[in-house]
């Protein structure tokens, strides 16, 4: 469980810092000791939105779940009845999650803006 969040940890900020290059103009060129060369706009504003709707997709689900309250523990009709009732979260829980819809979101704004930056 320790490196699963760990892992998760890492992984989220270096897409933070993946972000930041967005905004920033060391984002649009590879390292010195990768080449150097210009990165294609077209590219990183096609993977940044593509990752933007996954996340978008996975919050919202994430969301969703927590408000309607899905069964835990699979869609098998066997897991449906063993599985653990708990109810519902409220406003305190909700609280830590609802920055997470606006991620995705804001992250499009920002590759938009890169693009228009970038192909002009």
């Amino acid at each position: 469980m320790g490196r699963y969040l760990t892992f998760l940890s890492v992984l989220s900020m270096a897409l933070a810092i993946l972000t930041l290059g967005l905004v920033y103009q060391w984002g649009q060129r590879l390292p010195r000791w990768l080449g150097g060369r210009p990165i294609p706009p077209r590219a990183v504003t096609r993977l940044t939105i593509t990752g933007s709707l996954l996340l978008v997709a996975i919050s919202a689900y994430f969301f969703l779940n927590q408000a309607f309250h899905f069964v835990d523990g699979g869609w098998s009709p066997a897991a449906v009845q063993d599985a653990v009732v708990h109810d519902r979260p409220g406003w305190d829980t909700w609280r830590y999650d609802v920055p997470l819809l606006a991620w995705g979101p804001l992250l499009i704004a920002v590759a938009l803006d890169f693009r228009r930056r970038a192909t002009r």
